[in-house]
């Protein structure tokens, strides 16, 4: 009773000194006592937590319903309640957010701060304030749910423009290859020149749709430089050689100007940088009737408020110089920016893409991009940009595939398989590839590939992306996982894709693809890359020299043991592994030797292709890879070769059952 009397006293002396003033304070105000209990509180307390002062205190009983809440919608403690958390702890608590769950059923959101206080010598207690967050975390939720709306709407975008990408592309695939096709025939005059038109039509329409494609990588800020060494004159010529032929056509001199101070050796991304000087110097070959275009490139001492990332980074200026119709100034302002062509005489293609492109893709350079010009007396497209010193200028970039670099002596010829669903994009890769003397088989699904690879050997896949019933990611996947011994998982594989959108080429060499080439597919690309892709896949599994083909049974005992030693405390998995091991393995190897004695070479590299398998459950490593040298020499008749790894893998393989054998005793 006495407890009581002292405790109402305190509480009388706290609203006698504050109640007016906290009254005119439009935040919530609460005043706890000693054990946590409400002694006084603000009529902006009780509005905003829609209870009374009685209710409060304690004299009257809560609502039903009311309550206090987490974000995530559970009760909320008492103990994390800041006023409790001060007066155990006697530290302030600042911005601790909680939901008020009101009689009325709504919901409104508070944000706590609370401090400790010393009402006297013997008594302390903590003073809680807050403000009504309703509408800013309604406001909050509104910009969270915008933006993941803006998210959602951005990748339906790129989806929808990767799917038009390709939808596009394949017809224009299949439109290209096929005029290449006929053309490769050597058609009468007459049918030339028509299809000639077809082509420069199809490469102009495939450029707009590179350009949309480019421009929605810089509206979803996606577009990315690959930094890489290059030779710049390389570049250049491979500019000049690709306009000569519209150059010479309307009889205009178009050449190149490097000032000798100009680094050759570069590290930069030279792809981008061509993408800038084709669209200037198309520009200008377009307007330009009479006269010359000069590509001039010189270095640039002016600043341009950028921090190098090397201490010695190239400053180049490129310029590119034509006698055409000129550009009146009331049009050089908005000639940068989107969407914007400038009419000559006559109406000319184009969506007003190329120089907005050319702009941003300068800036990523650190460089910036400009045009002097007066009416009638022609224009000068000048760009800036940083290179960095190439990584070893002393040696020449690596040659890529596809770049233009053909080996005198006969390339080898294989047996492909081309995945794709297209008959027309199927009809001109057939004539190239069978032209170049590979041997070509079709399918039109993933599902189809994997059933062909069980039934028939194969050098290669071609395989398209987008196909019915199961894409090429799949079946890469599925070829690549493959242990039943039907399908080699080593065998190299290509995409052939439309797609085009930041992120693909990761995507499909991830999925185990060997290379990428874009449609419309580049025979003059892509038959390098079949080579360079069959002979690095052979590397990896071929022996470097004979000697290296002598068995190595310590590695591979060292192997299983060391494999073995991640189940040391349970003896059950590893017996299953060992015995399964000794149930196949043992026999595998007897129909590898029953079909070698037969010279049925391709099922004697299937029996190897399945041993090899076998070697990796119990990661015999040096045993794995004479399987596979075996499997490959089987299959590409290298007899001599063959026997030699033959009996090495015989040897081998008895040393293994015997220590296997030994630790299932």
């Amino acid at each position: 009773m006495e407890k009581e009397e002292t405790k109402n006293t305190f509480a009388d002396d706290v609203c006698d000194r504050y109640r007016s003033m906290i009254d005119a304070i439009s935040e919530g105000i609460v005043f706890h006592d000693t054990d946590g209990g409400i002694i006084l509180t603000n009529r902006g307390a009780q509005r905003i937590l829609g209870l009374s002062e009685a209710q409060l205190t304690g004299g009257e009983p809560m609502p039903p319903g009311w309550g206090t809440i987490y974000e995530d919608g559970s009760v909320f403690s008492p103990d994390d309640h800041p006023a409790m958390v001060s007066l155990k702890t006697g530290r302030a608590c600042d911005n601790v957010q909680m939901g008020v769950r009101r009689a009325d059923g709504g919901v409104r959101w508070i944000s706590v701060n609370s401090r400790p206080v010393a009402w006297n010598e013997s008594r302390g207690a903590a003073v809680a304030s807050f403000t009504d967050i309703t509408e800013r975390k309604e406001m909050e939720r509104e910009l969270r749910a915008a933006k993941e709306q803006a998210e959602n709407a951005s990748r339906t975008k790129s989806e929808f423009l990767a799917n038009m990408s390709h939808e596009i592309r394949t017809p224009l695939n299949g439109i290209i290859g096929i005029t290449e096709m006929v053309l490769d025939l050597n058609p009468e005059s007459k049918i030339r020149k028509p299809l000639e038109m077809i082509r420069r039509s199809a490469d102009s329409l495939m450029n707009l749709v590179n350009d949309i494609l480019d421009f929605s990588k810089i509206e979803a800020n996606r577009l990315a430089l690959n930094a890489v060494d290059f030779d710049l004159h390389e570049t250049l010529d491979n500019i000049v050689k690709l306009f000569s032929l519209g150059a010479n056509k309307k009889e205009l001199l178009l050449s190149v100007d490097i000032h000798p101070e100009v680094p050759r050796n570069l590290h930069g991304d030279p792809d981008r940088l061509g993408q800038i000087l084709k669209n200037l110097v198309g520009n200008a070959i377009k307007f330009t009737e009479h006269g010359a275009i000069t590509i001039q490139v010189q270095n640039d001492a002016g600043g341009d408020g950028c921090e190098p990332t090397s201490p010695t980074p190239h400053k180049l200026r490129f310029s590119v110089v034509d006698t055409g119709i000129g550009i009146p100034d009331d049009l050089k302002t908005d000639l940068f920016e989107s969407f914007t062509r400038f009419e000559g005489p006559r109406n000319l293609e184009g969506a007003g893409l190329g120089l907005a492109i050319s702009k941003r893709l300068t800036e990523m350079m650190r460089g910036a991009i400009g045009v002097d010009s007066v009416r009638g007396r022609g224009s000068t497209f000048w760009f800036t940009a940083l290179f960095e010193p190439a990584t070893d200028a002393a040696n020449p970039p690596e040659t890529k595939p596809g770049d233009g670099m053909v080996a005198e002596a006969p390339q080898p010829t294989y047996r492909v398989l081309v995945a794709e669903d297209n008959p027309l994009n199927q009809q001109f890769i057939v004539y190239f590839l069978e032209k170049a003397g590979h041997e070509v088989v079709c399918v039109a699904d993933g599902r189809e590939v994997l059933a062909a690879l069980t039934e028939s050997h194969f050098d290669l896949i071609l395989m398209d992306i987008h196909m019915p019933k199961m894409d090429g990611i799949e079946a890469t996947r599925q070829i690549r996982n493959a242990s039943d011994g039907h399908i080699d998982p080593n065998i190299p594989i290509i995409a052939l894709t439309a797609y085009a959108m930041k992120g693909d080429k990761e995507r499909f060499l991830s999925a185990g693809m060997d290379h990428y080439e874009p449609k419309p597919v580049d025979m003059g690309s892509l038959l390098p890359a079949i080579q360079e892709v069959v002979v690095s896949r052979r590397e990896k599994r071929a022996p470097q020299a004979v000697e290296t083909w002598k068995g190595d049974g310590d590695a591979d005992i060292e192997g299983i043991q060391e494999f073995l030693a991640l189940f040391d405390r349970d003896e059950a998995v590893k017996k299953k592994i060992l015995s399964g091991f000794l149930d196949e393995a043992p026999e595998t190897l007897d129909v590898l030797n029953r079909h070698f004695e037969e010279e049925d070479l391709p099922a004697a590299a299937d029996a190897a292709h399945s041993l090899a398998n076998l070697a990796v459950a119990v990661r015999a490593v040096h045993a794995v890879d004479n399987s596979r040298n075996l499997e490959c020499a089987l299959r590409e008749a290298e007899l001599e070769r063959a026997r030699v790894l033959f009996d090495t893998l015989n040897h081998e393989m008895s040393r293994i059952f015997d220590h296997v054998g030994g630790l299932l005793a």
